[in-house]
């Protein structure tokens, strides 16, 4: 196997943006920004009873480059490592990594700014690390069982320390844990807030209940223990919600979100007042509808009253001016002894 080689001499290699190779009798195209699993030396597993897939270091792609001065040479790749739960847990002296790891989600890694020149042969596979911005409602969602980082560790000689440590929920001060929490966002308080400390909650609809509720679900995330498959429940709803509304927008169905960005675990969460308002908006409607009814029969009815009043009015004038014609025209027939 290659040496690795030092900083300085890797540095004078040239660099290469992609790199196609043979690992384990299989090509794999390797990119400078792209993360992958690198297979650990059996002396520095963390966890033996862990899966394959935790048991694999992951690394972030920093740099690919490449001896071509001598023909044969397998390429190097400069790499920024990952670190999992097992590692953080294993770091038992340090305070800090210890109050954390208790709220690190079963793929949840950090990104430390420790790094290494590994042989490109000792890489196993790529993968697709997501970045959780807990800052964002939009955050891009993570299906269960993807890997993703949130938070960054700064490795030291002497101690490591955590930095971009989550927010804590506004109501029990703990921090956000995807696999064991559910949390509901509160957009005039702007905090997340435990289900366990605010009660759950409970509402149900379908498909027949239309876009506009679904665009009224509440901002929750977390998978409160379950095991329900999703790619909302780690980041939240947030990205439904901007879906629906766009579907909205666009003249769509909700058929078209349904059954691959939904899932009837979200509907199952939704907040009763949610329910309730739309309600209120419907009862309002149709209240409104038939108080505009009532008073435009209302209407109606003093516009025949009067066309009535009016039209017994002209026919009480028209036979009183009958009758007075009748009567003068008698009196002239026979004379009038008042007459002049």
């Amino acid at each position: 196997m290659q040496k690795i080689p030092s900083p300085k001499i890797f540095q004078s290699f040239k660099r290469w943006k992609k790199i196609v190779t043979c690992v384990g009798g299989e090509e794999y195209t390797f990119e400078e920004g792209t993360d992958i699993f690198v297979k650990p030396a059996e002396d520095q597993i963390t966890d033996p009873t862990e899966e394959l897939a935790h048991r694999t270091w992951k690394a972030h792609i920093l740099e690919l480059r490449r001896d071509d001065s001598k023909p044969g040479q397998s390429p190097f790749m400069m790499v920024q490592w990952y670190y999992s739960p097992s590692d953080i847990k294993a770091m038992i002296k340090n305070k800090q990594c210890q109050e954390i790891y208790p709220y690190l989600g079963n793929t949840e890694l950090l990104l430390s700014d420790h790094r290494d020149i590994v042989l490109v042969q000792c890489c196993i596979d790529d993968i697709t690390i997501t970045f959780f911005d807990e800052n964002s409602l939009k955050a891009r969602p993570i299906k269960k069982g993807h890997w993703y980082y949130r938070m960054t560790l700064i490795t030291g000689k002497k101690t490591n320390i955590i930095k971009d440590i989550p927010s804590l929920s506004g109501c029990c001060g703990s921090i956000y844990n995807p696999d064991l929490d559910r949390q509901r966002y509160c957009p005039k308080c702007q905090a997340w807030y435990d289900e366990k400390c605010i009660g759950p909650a409970h509402a149900t609809i379908n498909e027949d209940d239309g876009l506009e509720l679904l665009g009224e679900i509440p901002y929750i995330r977390g998978y409160d223990g379950s095991h329900e498959s999703g790619n909302w429940q780690i980041v939240g709803t947030g990205n439904i919600k901007q879906k629906a509304k766009s579907v909205i927008r666009k003249g769509g169905k909700l058929s078209d979100l349904w059954s691959n960005d939904i899932g009837e675990e979200v509907i199952a969460h939704l907040i009763t007042k949610i329910t309730a308002k739309v309600t209120a908006k419907v009862t309002a409607k149709v209240t409104a509808k038939v108080t505009a009814k009532v008073t435009a029969k209302k209407k109606e009815q003093k516009k025949k009253q009067r066309k009535t009043a009016k039209a017994t009015a002209k026919a009480t004038a028209k036979a009183t001016a009958n009758i007075t014609a009748k009567a003068m025209a008698k009196v002239d027939q026979h004379g009038c002894k008042y007459k002049v």
